[in-house]
């Protein structure tokens, strides 16, 4: 009787040995566990995961030009670092704009791949994502009628309002002159800018765009030949890496098209047209830039100069956005059945498929309202 008990005791209890085996197994599985943590938190993988899951791919471009603008304002309070915050805030406001305007126009998609077609091409589906809207001067007008409208808005709502504003009267034909050949050449600046996006990519139309400053003294030498301008100082030294890098910029924008051919990538004669686009656009936005300061000695603020040059840039842009025929790039002419199409062409079909694109460019209108106020307070 007593060796069972005995027996019934061994069998119901273990010996040291396995439970030694087990504690052993455990604490070798708690190491994996607490190695592969520390693998998590290092894997740049695992490390963004947050980030991705707040910041869409769409948005992620957005915030480093958001923070320049608010960190530029806030620096434009402080008197000793004030010029400083301007430039942080011109350039969130470039970059934001140049960016939305590169999503709009690009890459946001207008229709998506399987998306039946019509036409010579009945019974076949889009393989690709048809992107952007590629209609850079009818976009510029509208955008111009939104701003108008922003500003009458404005307007009306300070009417009956201590902060009533009054814009200045125009009181002579030069003044006339410089608002009409003012808007114009801003209507040129930002509708072949617009027009560039829709044939290369916004890296590339950001380094075009980079060589501003060069072309902007070039632009206020040439003004003071004539009179409206004051000759600007000339240094060797600063003019010498203006060159510079104008020269890398070049060196870049040729390395981006010869690529492209290779891999086979979007048409070269189309990138090559938009590079001549963009450098045509960074042409008129320097003069755009030198005639401001002209419009500067008129009197003319801010709001004066918003509101006066909308009119004639949207007359200006009207007749080109309406009759001229122009290359469709990507799979837009398999869609549409159309090699070449005019601006308001490419509007009205794009109202017809996807009415929240249009939503995207009204609201472009908004932003170049407040883009514009920025830059020629600045």
């Amino acid at each position: 009787a007593g060796c069972s008990r005995r027996r019934r005791r061994r069998d119901f209890c273990p010996s040291p040995a396995p439970r030694a085996a087990a504690a052993r197994r455990s604490s070798a599985e708690m190491a994996d566990v607490d190695a592969e943590k520390h693998h998590f938190a290092l894997d740049p993988n695992h490390t963004f995961m947050v980030w991705d899951a707040v910041f869409s791919d769409t948005a992620k471009p957005f915030i480093i030009p958001i923070a320049g603008l608010i960190v530029g304002a806030v620096m434009m309070q402080v008197k000793q670092i004030a010029d400083v915050g301007k430039l942080v805030l011109y350039f969130g406001a470039q970059s934001f704009m140049n960016i939305y305007m590169g999503w709009v126009m690009r890459t946001s998609v207008t229709l998506p791949a399987g998306y039946p077609l019509h036409g010579e091409y009945e019974g076949q589906k889009l393989e690709e994502n048809l992107t952007g809207c590629p209609a850079g001067f009818a976009l510029t007008a509208l955008q111009q009628v939104v701003s108008f409208l922003v500003f009458m808005c404005f307007f009306a709502g300070a009417y009956f309002t201590p902060y009533r504003y009054t814009p200045k009267k125009l009181n002579s034909g030069f003044e006339v002159f410089c608002v009409v050949i003012f808007g114009c050449v801003f209507a040129l600046n930002i509708a072949l800018n617009n027009f560039s996006l829709g044939y290369i990519s916004i890296a590339v139309n950001l380094i075009i765009r980079s060589c501003l400053p060069l072309t902007t003294f070039l632009s206020q030498q040439g003004l003071a030949v004539f009179g409206l301008y004051p000759f600007k100082p000339c240094n060797v030294k600063e003019i010498s890496l203006m060159v510079v890098g104008v020269l890398c910029a070049g060196v870049f924008t040729l390395a981006r098209i010869m690529g492209s051919t290779e891999k086979g990538g979007h048409s070269p004669s189309n990138m090559i047209l938009g590079v001549f686009m963009c450098i045509a656009s960074l042409l008129c936005g320097s003069l755009n830039l030198a005639l401001a300061g002209v419009l500067g000695e008129t009197k003319l603020n801010v709001y004066d100069t918003v509101a006066y040059m909308a009119i004639p840039a949207t007359l200006f842009l009207m007749p080109i956005a309406m009759f001229l025929q122009k290359p469709v790039p990507g799979q837009w002419g398999k869609v549409f059945g159309e090699d070449t199409m005019s601006d308001w062409q490419i509007l009205v079909h794009v109202w017809s498929v996807n009415k929240t694109t249009m939503v995207w460019l009204v609201l472009s209108g908004v932003f170049s309202f407040l883009y514009n106020i920025i830059q020629f307070s600045i």
